[in-house]
């Protein structure tokens, strides 16, 4: 999207040739103020858009549940069916860090991940946690916070 003397437009980015319905991005997630989107490639990989590009790229993790984009130099987080984090490089898609996080991850209600500047935070419902990871830090656990319910969902309010 893009504004000129007070006109809004947009232009749709196609996805690249052969891309199947069901990998197409269902919705977009990333930091707040992020100029980097990610999401779910179907269950097989991460959709990573960057606002002022004309492509997507993608980054090939099957059973990819989870997905979102720290942006301005970040990594692009994603989560794994098995209960694993991982940290990509959003430019070239190379692994930067990985770390096992969640014991399960239920199908019904997978995980969400939720981004700020310096920390990014996983549900966990199985274990009524929240946990706080420094996405600089090689993905360390920095809290766990507990809940009290079961954190089933997950949003973010204010930034």
């Amino acid at each position: 999207m893009t504004e000129s003397d007070g006109e809004f437009s947009a232009a749709s980015v196609p996805y690249p040739e052969g891309t199947d319905a069901d990998e197409r991005a269902e919705t977009l997630h990333h930091r707040p103020h992020a100029s980097t989107v990610a999401a779910p490639a179907g269950g097989d990989g991460v959709w990573v858009l960057e606002s002022d590009s004309e492509e997507w790229d993608r980054i090939d993790l099957p059973d990819t549940v989870a997905a979102t984009a720290i942006g301005a130099g970040g990594p692009v987080l994603a989560l794994t069916g098995d209960g694993r984090l991982h940290a990509f490089d959003p430019e070239t898609g190379e692994e930067e860090a990985s770390a096992d996080l969640l014991g399960t991850v239920g199908p019904d209600h997978p995980p969400v991940i939720e981004a700020g500047t310096g920390r990014t935070y996983v549900n966990d419902p199985e274990e009524g946690l929240v946990y706080e990871i420094d996405h600089d830090d090689d993905l360390r656990v920095a809290r766990e916070l507990e809940t009290g319910p079961a954190p089933h969902f997950m949003v973010r309010t204010g930034y």
